[in-house]
């Protein structure tokens, strides 16, 4: 399924895939218990803090700039404000270097799929963003436009190809775009990170 990054956090930021693209940290994110209670098996973010996993990273979409997915499992502290806690490629906007940011906390629909704020604020994932509870998060762009999945359900879908085009900077987890300073203002907890630089299926989301 191209799988391009998988990181369990399990005590290190290790590339579960074999491909080299171990974590890098910036501020001070700290290992702390996961979903299960399992202690030094999630990262927690504090609003100045990331994790970046390398520029070349960013070459895996040579040839297939815009078809990704991300997943992560996530809690956040706070009961609002709109939050960077992933990026994928570069802020520039324009069609042929435009990447991708995710938000959580959008302030009436919970969510942010987007790219130079542009194609799709206000993504329909309702509470779970700003609840304090841990939610599976799945964000897929491919031929079927943006798809965002929340504890295995499909919960919008954007129709329209090509809005994000991923090169020169690899996955950030708990900020914004690397070329912006990456730091986000996410706080909370974040575990069990995939990445693929493939739309994955309805059925797919389902195996989770």
């Amino acid at each position: 399924m191209d799988l391009v990054g998988l990181y369990d956090f399990n005590g290190d930021l290790n590339d579960g895939t074999g491909n080299g693209y171990n974590g890098i940290i910036a501020g001070d994110p700290s290992l702390d218990e996961d979903r299960f209670g399992n202690p030094l098996s999630a990262y927690t973010f504090d609003g100045d803090d990331e994790i970046y996993f390398g520029n070349a990273m960013a070459d895996e979409w040579a040839g297939s700039p815009d078809h990704f997915t991300i997943s992560f499992w996530a809690k956040s502290n706070l009961s609002c404000c709109r939050q960077d806690i992933a990026s994928l490629g570069q802020y520039e906007c324009n069609s042929s270097g435009r990447g991708s940011v995710i938000r959580l906390g959008h302030p009436s629909a919970g969510g942010d799929f987007s790219g130079c704020n542009e194609g799709w604020p206000g993504v329909n994932i309702g509470s779970a963003a700003t609840g304090g509870d841990w939610h599976h998060y799945i964000f897929v762009n491919d031929s079927r436009g943006r798809t965002v999945y929340v504890d295995g359900v499909k919960k919008d879908n954007k129709p329209g190809t090509n809005l994000f085009s991923i090169k020169t900077y690899g996955l950030t987890i708990g900020g914004g775009y690397q070329n912006t300073g990456g730091i986000g203002a996410f706080n909370g907890s974040v575990d069990d990170v995939a990445l693929w630089k493939t739309g994955l299926t309805d059925e797919e989301v389902a195996a989770f």
